[in-house]
């Protein structure tokens, strides 16, 4: 960085000053003389940093533009999920990456508003993108992609965008296999559905997997309690199990998984699976657990009548 100042020769200065203060400088000229010398050094001084533009003047930079970055990410965050409004969130993701082209948060969530507003070209296009920066959450953009790619009816490559999802832990796993049994159900891959489902019910019947869930949600809540937030991510560090529990949460999660209808209804993917796998007995245990979790699913209740004739 460089200053250009306008300057006149030293003598000239000083007569001008003797003129106008009537022969002499008076103190308030020279106190104001100091003050725009000091400036000058403090110009200088930035200037010199400016051009050496040391570790810590980086640091300080970075740090600032990922706040303001964030800021306008949050604004788009706000504008798709709390209002619908996709076009407004696409702007204030551009902005964000404007300021901090490595915010990979803002890319993946522009890519789904892209998606929201029918545009799949471009938001595979971002997901893409996003894959070839520096330790990208794979399984996220993976997951999203596939949805894009079903929405527009490319249902092998959204299926093998599932499968690649399922290899990182930064994406919730029951997601992943419902979607990717739904997607093989529907392209006659029964097998690979029934797989799908299978595991569905592993994780979605263990209380561990739930308490953790919850943990998670908790997240966001405990963002301004400093102290609760550690102690949520200590739990979510450790490896909990069942036996970890408290008898109060076991409880207590146990009852809310005996009238899940998220659960009821992966009984009832199953089932139908295995409809088409020709294993009616097993068809008809699967759906008597669905309704025994959630006797209104309409669903599970036509099927089972269906099978009973």
């Amino acid at each position: 960085m460089s200053f250009s100042f306008f300057t006149i020769p030293a003598n000239e200065g000083r007569r001008r000053a003797e003129t106008l203060a009537g022969g002499a400088v008076s103190s308030t000229q020279s106190v104001f003389t100091k003050i725009l010398i000091s400036i000058w050094v403090l110009l200088m001084a930035f200037g010199v940093v400016a051009v050496w533009n040391p570790a810590w003047m980086q640091e300080l930079s970075r740090i600032g533009m990922f706040s303001e970055s964030t800021h306008y990410k949050q604004y788009g965050d706000s504008f798709m999920s709390g209002r619908g409004d996709y076009k407004q969130a696409i702007s204030s993701y551009q902005r964000s990456l404007e300021i901090m082209p490595d915010n990979t948060g803002a890319m993946v969530n522009m890519a789904i508003a892209y998606m929201y507003l029918g545009d799949s070209k471009k938001a595979v296009q971002l997901f893409r993108e996003v894959l070839r920066s520096d330790d990208p959450p794979r399984g996220v953009v993976y997951y999203n992609m596939a949805e894009v790619l079903e929405r527009d009816g490319r249902i092998p490559e959204a299926i093998e965008c599932c499968r690649r999802a399922m290899n990182y832990s930064d994406v919730d796993p029951l997601q992943v296999q419902r979607r990717l049994g739904l997607l093989c159900a529907a392209s006659d891959q029964y097998e690979e559905a029934r797989q799908a489902f299978e595991n569905c019910i592993e994780i979605e019947t263990d209380p561990a997997y739930l308490y953790r869930s919850m943990l998670l949600l908790s997240l966001d809540l405990c963002k301004g309690d400093p102290e609760n937030l550690a102690v949520v991510e200590g739990v979510l560090a450790d490896d909990i199990g069942v036996d970890d529990l408290a008898a109060y949460d076991l409880e207590t999660i146990q009852r809310m998984q005996k009238s899940s209808r998220d659960i009821s209804r992966t009984y009832y993917h199953l089932a139908r699976t295995l409809t088409k796998l020709n294993d009616t007995a097993q068809a008809t245990t699967q759906l008597r657990k669905s309704l025994q979790i959630w006797r209104g699913n309409s669903d599970a209740f036509k099927l089972l009548n269906e099978l009973s004739q």
